[in-house]
């Protein structure tokens, strides 16, 4: 019994870590994509792919580009 309570308290350890992480992760990220892999009902990775915008750039829209 005491095992259990050991492996349920080292995932909610682990958890809160995860959750931690995420949160910088998304506090990071202006545009793009996070993408959360689980298995088992586990979180094993986390994608971040970051996009840079250019929206606001003069010309952009006549088509002069960068």
């Amino acid at each position: 019994m005491t095992n259990d309570i050991q492996k349920t308290e080292k995932w909610g350890l682990l958890n809160g870590k995860i959750l931690q992480e995420l949160s910088g992760i998304i506090a990071s990220l202006r545009y793009g994509d996070i993408v959360i892999k689980v298995h088992d009902s586990r979180i094993i990775q986390v994608e971040k792919t970051e996009k840079t915008r250019y929206d606001n750039y003069r010309g952009l829209e006549q088509g002069s580009g960068i």
